[in-house]
């Protein structure tokens, strides 16, 4: 799976990701004109709720001629490669920050550093969606949620998102990103896979409270770590079996 498309906040528009063009395949960073803060976040907030591991792969170079200009006999060359490894839809988002030129093994040293798992809840199957908490980075006393799953499921949870500014608003668009931009242009024109993205912050205290107010395990404690969420984007990842479906029909 790759990232095809991708939809930011309110924004009534979804972006492609062009990764077979050279001069666009990283336009997310350098071409988009939203906030720096809002694609740093989108960015954290792949690289915070994953289970995805980067592992160092061995790429063996050939050489068409065997013979360099001196007559020398050339050995092939060796080079590695960082290949994210795990589940099909999260190593493609990550393949997705390789594209746009972040350094994804320096984010996960710096998120298994600086930004502990305070709990995660795992992807639950009915609810379908996964949620992770972390301390953020450089304030002890506050705390980051991280939700991502099927956007009917997530974006229901977000009465919130943010502006052009970086500023809270009224989550206003939503049935029309929903069912409009996700639901017809992304999941059935495209036959893309879709996953949604939000988070919203509370403090530590909050967090402890709530931890012993409820069993981590509990509904109570989900309903309320998972809920007031911030929207902030759906990626559209293409999926060969869907290809294959779309094609039969």
């Amino acid at each position: 799976m790759n990232v095809a498309k991708y939809q930011l906040c309110d924004y009534a528009q979804a972006h492609d990701h062009l990764r077979d063009e050279p001069e666009m395949v990283d336009a997310f960073k350098t071409r988009l004109e939203v906030p720096e803060e809002l694609k740093d976040l989108i960015i954290e907030s792949i690289i915070a709720n994953t289970d995805v591991r980067i592992e160092i792969a061995e790429q063996k170079i050939e050489f068409s001629d065997d013979e360099d200009e001196l007559g020398n006999k050339r050995e092939p060359e060796h080079e590695y490669l960082y290949e994210p490894r795990g589940q099909e839809l999260e190593v493609g988002l990550i393949k997705f920050l390789f594209d746009v030129k972040e350094d994804v093994p320096a984010r996960f040293i710096e998120r298994n550093r600086t930004a502990p798992k305070l709990t995660q809840l795992p992807f639950d199957q009915i609810l379908k969606r996964k949620t992770v908490a972390r301390q953020v980075v450089g304030n002890p006393e506050l705390v980051r949620v991280y939700t991502k799953g099927a956007p009917e499921y997530i974006v229901d949870l977000c009465d919130k998102t943010l502006d052009e500014n970086m500023d809270l608003v009224d989550f206003t668009q939503k049935v029309e990103i929903l069912e409009d931009i996700i639901g017809e242009d992304m999941a059935s024109k495209h036959c893309l896979k879709v996953v949604s993205f939000a988070y919203k912050e509370i403090t530590m205290k909050a967090l402890n409270e709530l931890m012993h107010q409820h069993p981590l395990e509990s509904a109570e404690f989900r309903q309320e770590l998972e809920s007031d969420l911030v929207y902030l984007t759906t990626f559209g990842l293409d999926d060969p079996l869907r290809d294959d479906i779309a094609d039969s029909v």
